[in-house]
């Protein structure tokens, strides 16, 4: 299962957003890639969902491309 998500912001200042996706399967674990940066995070889809993904807006970019993985269930 893949997905993702567009976070786009339209002040060009630097700051930061707590995103939470909705609609992932709780027992999957998942792992989330950063476009900008490539940084990847594994979680669950419960996990992710309770607490989100804090994400950092830097002044030269205006978007933030997530996609999302799914691994497997978690016990």
């Amino acid at each position: 299962t893949r997905g993702w998500a567009t976070v786009v912001h339209l002040n060009r200042a630097e700051g930061q957003y707590l995103f939470k996706p909705k609609g992932l399967d709780e027992k999957l674990q998942y792992t989330v890639t950063s476009d900008n940066t490539g940084a990847r995070r594994a979680a669950s889809g419960k996990t992710l969902m309770r607490d989100g993904l804090e994400i950092r807006a830097k002044s030269d970019q205006c978007s933030e491309l997530l996609m999302f993985d799914a691994l497997k269930a978690t016990p």
